[in-house]
């Protein structure tokens, strides 16, 4: 808590006077403890418009690959490694090539990105996977990378390009999750975003990290995250902790299935071929 509102404040905004003042935060910190994420241990992987993956701790490990700074708790810290490449570039593709079953659904009164799952789940597995870089709008390599497929046949259906971009973002976030998993010791792994709508996605990411993951059953993480700081700051609780124990949303899990895990290994492993074979390429068409 930062103060009550003061009369000159009060008169400079309207808010009342003595009406308590709580600082403000990141939206990364608010989606993490809306999501659950209060503790050292706890990584949270948002996977929204940005791949944003955090791991809380409360000792400093300095890297290359993630970004280091203080969480909303003293003493602990924020080590978070993103890129704007996660679920923005499904729905890049959903309004730009399927913008008439979208349009269809929403008519009929139904859910309008229904037809993802059901596409994806009619691929077949002999068909050959279909590759996807989920670089639309950013990425983690550091140079000028364009999003693309690879890997497509004369007899794929949209539904595998479908599936080739939910395993990109998987793979996006793991690329990320490698290596915050190497650097702290990790006991919970919480998902948080649009994945968490699709009856599919999911399992994919669980299978694409090799870890249970758990999922908060909170369709606003970082508003209901900023609620719980507040309700801190107020004095309604002692801590975070015992305000996520009342605030929290109920969480489901989902654990990890070998054989999925074997197949997302490989197509993993290859995903980051293609990609190191790629950078010369997107070297040489970098814009500017």
């Amino acid at each position: 808590m930062a103060g009550p509102i003061s009369f000159l404040a009060h008169k400079h905004t309207g808010f009342p006077e003595g009406v308590p003042f709580v600082a403000g935060m990141h939206d990364v910190d608010a989606g993490a403890i809306g999501s659950g994420g209060v503790r050292a241990g706890q990584l949270v992987v948002l996977a929204g418009t940005w791949s944003i993956n955090e791991v809380i701790s409360d000792t400093v490990n300095v890297s290359t690959d993630w970004l280091a700074r203080s969480f909303v708790r003293k003493g602990m810290w924020l080590n978070m490694a993103v890129s704007p490449a996660s679920s923005s570039n499904l729905e890049w593709f959903v309004n730009t090539l399927c913008r008439a079953d979208v349009d269809a659904a929403r008519r009929a009164g139904t859910d309008p990105y229904a037809f993802i799952d059901h596409e994806i789940a009619q691929v077949k597995p002999d068909a050959g996977a279909v590759t996807f870089f989920p670089y639309l709008y950013g990425n983690p390599l550091g140079q000028d990378a364009s999003a693309g497929f690879a890997g497509i046949r004369a007899w794929h259906e949209r539904g595998d390009l479908l599936r080739g971009i939910y395993d990109g973002i998987a793979f996006n976030h793991r690329q990320h999750v490698d290596g915050l998993l190497a650097g702290f010791d990790v006991d919970q792994v919480l998902v948080v975003g649009g994945v968490t709508r699709s009856g599919i996605w999911p399992q994919l990411f669980a299978d694409a990290i090799n870890r249970e993951i758990t999922i908060a059953d909170v369709s606003e993480g970082g508003a209901l995250g900023t609620a719980m700081v507040a309700a801190v700051g107020a004095g309604a609780f002692a801590d975070l902790d015992e305000a996520a124990s009342v605030m929290g949303s109920p969480t489901r899990t989902v654990a990890p299935n070998p054989d999925g895990v074997s197949v997302l290994e490989e197509r993993y492993q290859a995903y980051r071929s293609l990609q190191a074979d790629q950078l010369a390429w997107w070297k040489a068409q970098a814009i500017g």
